[in-house]
Protein backbone atom coordinates (compact mmCIF):
# COMPACT_ATOMS: atom_id res chain seq x y z
CA UNK A 1 0.00 0.00 0.00
CA UNK A 2 2.87 2.37 0.75
CA UNK A 3 4.30 1.74 -2.69
CA UNK A 4 1.07 2.82 -4.39
CA UNK A 5 0.67 5.81 -2.09
CA UNK A 6 4.26 6.95 -2.61
CA UNK A 7 4.04 6.52 -6.37
CA UNK A 8 0.78 8.45 -6.65
CA UNK A 9 2.16 11.18 -4.40
CA UNK A 10 5.26 11.40 -6.58
CA UNK A 11 3.16 11.66 -9.75
CA UNK A 12 1.17 14.50 -8.19
CA UNK A 13 4.42 16.18 -7.11
CA UNK A 14 5.83 15.91 -10.63
CA UNK A 15 2.71 17.48 -12.15
CA UNK A 16 2.91 20.35 -9.65
CA UNK A 17 6.58 20.84 -10.49
CA UNK A 18 5.78 20.99 -14.20
CA UNK A 19 3.09 23.60 -13.49
CA UNK A 20 5.80 25.64 -11.75
CA UNK A 21 8.02 25.37 -14.83
CA UNK A 22 5.07 26.44 -17.00
CA UNK A 23 4.60 29.51 -14.78
CA UNK A 24 8.20 30.51 -15.56
CA UNK A 25 7.61 29.94 -19.28
CA UNK A 26 4.51 32.11 -19.25
CA UNK A 27 6.44 35.18 -18.14
CA UNK A 28 9.21 34.82 -20.70
CA UNK A 29 11.70 34.38 -17.88
CA UNK A 30 15.26 33.49 -18.81
CA UNK A 31 18.61 33.19 -17.01
CA UNK A 32 19.18 36.98 -17.07
CA UNK A 33 15.80 37.71 -15.38
CA UNK A 34 15.36 40.76 -17.61
CA UNK A 35 12.29 42.14 -19.38
CA UNK A 36 11.70 40.93 -22.93
CA UNK A 37 12.33 43.62 -25.54
CA UNK A 38 8.69 43.53 -26.63
CA UNK A 39 7.49 44.89 -23.27
CA UNK A 40 7.28 48.64 -22.74
CA UNK A 41 9.66 49.94 -20.09
CA UNK A 42 6.93 51.75 -18.13
CA UNK A 43 4.54 48.81 -17.89
CA UNK A 44 3.69 48.29 -14.19
CA UNK A 45 0.95 45.80 -15.07
CA UNK A 46 3.46 43.45 -16.68
CA UNK A 47 5.73 43.72 -13.64
CA UNK A 48 2.85 42.77 -11.31
CA UNK A 49 1.83 39.82 -13.50
CA UNK A 50 5.40 38.66 -13.79
CA UNK A 51 5.95 38.94 -10.05
CA UNK A 52 2.83 36.84 -9.42
CA UNK A 53 3.82 34.18 -11.97
CA UNK A 54 7.39 33.93 -10.70
CA UNK A 55 6.13 33.67 -7.11
CA UNK A 56 3.65 31.00 -8.19
CA UNK A 57 6.39 29.07 -9.98
CA UNK A 58 8.72 29.20 -6.99
CA UNK A 59 5.89 28.13 -4.68
CA UNK A 60 5.03 25.23 -6.97
CA UNK A 61 8.67 24.09 -6.98
CA UNK A 62 8.79 24.24 -3.17
CA UNK A 63 5.58 22.18 -2.97
CA UNK A 64 7.08 19.72 -5.47
CA UNK A 65 10.19 19.38 -3.32
CA UNK A 66 8.18 18.79 -0.14
CA UNK A 67 5.92 16.23 -1.82
CA UNK A 68 8.87 14.46 -3.46
CA UNK A 69 10.66 14.12 -0.12
CA UNK A 70 7.43 12.90 1.49
CA UNK A 71 6.96 10.36 -1.30
CA UNK A 72 10.57 9.24 -0.91
CA UNK A 73 10.08 8.53 2.78
CA UNK A 74 6.71 6.89 2.13
CA UNK A 75 8.39 4.54 -0.34
CA UNK A 76 11.44 4.03 1.83
CA UNK A 77 9.85 3.39 5.21
CA UNK A 78 7.31 0.75 6.01
CA UNK A 79 7.05 -2.82 7.12
CA UNK A 80 9.05 -4.28 4.28
CA UNK A 81 11.86 -1.68 4.09
CA UNK A 82 13.06 -3.26 0.86
CA UNK A 83 12.34 -0.35 -1.42
CA UNK A 84 15.35 2.01 -1.27
CA UNK A 85 16.22 1.38 -4.92
CA UNK A 86 12.63 1.94 -6.07
CA UNK A 87 12.35 5.10 -3.98
CA UNK A 88 15.63 6.48 -5.31
CA UNK A 89 14.81 5.72 -8.94
CA UNK A 90 11.30 7.20 -8.83
CA UNK A 91 12.39 10.38 -7.05
CA UNK A 92 15.36 10.67 -9.41
CA UNK A 93 13.09 10.43 -12.44
CA UNK A 94 10.76 13.06 -10.97
CA UNK A 95 13.71 15.37 -10.28
CA UNK A 96 15.09 14.85 -13.78
CA UNK A 97 11.73 15.66 -15.38
CA UNK A 98 10.97 18.75 -13.29
CA UNK A 99 14.48 20.22 -13.19
CA UNK A 100 14.94 19.42 -16.88
CA UNK A 101 11.74 21.31 -17.67
CA UNK A 102 12.84 24.30 -15.58
CA UNK A 103 16.26 24.37 -17.26
CA UNK A 104 14.66 24.06 -20.70
CA UNK A 105 12.20 26.87 -19.97
CA UNK A 106 14.90 29.20 -18.67
CA UNK A 107 17.21 28.40 -21.60
CA UNK A 108 14.76 29.39 -24.33
CA UNK A 109 14.79 33.14 -25.02
CA UNK A 110 11.41 34.89 -25.20
CA UNK A 111 9.80 35.11 -28.61
CA UNK A 112 10.41 38.85 -28.90
CA UNK A 113 14.13 38.34 -28.50
CA UNK A 114 14.31 35.57 -31.08
CA UNK A 115 12.51 37.60 -33.73
CA UNK A 116 13.01 41.31 -33.01
CA UNK A 117 10.29 43.59 -34.28
CA UNK A 118 11.12 46.67 -36.35
CA UNK A 119 11.07 49.98 -34.46
CA UNK A 120 7.72 51.75 -34.43
CA UNK A 121 6.96 54.26 -37.24
CA UNK A 122 9.69 52.86 -39.48
CA UNK A 123 7.84 50.51 -41.72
Amino acid sequence: MRTVTGTVLLIVATVIGLVGAFAFAETGLDWSFSKPSTVLEDSPRWDAEREFSVGFGVSALVVWLVLAVTAFFALLLGRERRRPVLASILVGVSAAVVLGAVIAVLSVPPVGEQYPLPPWNRA
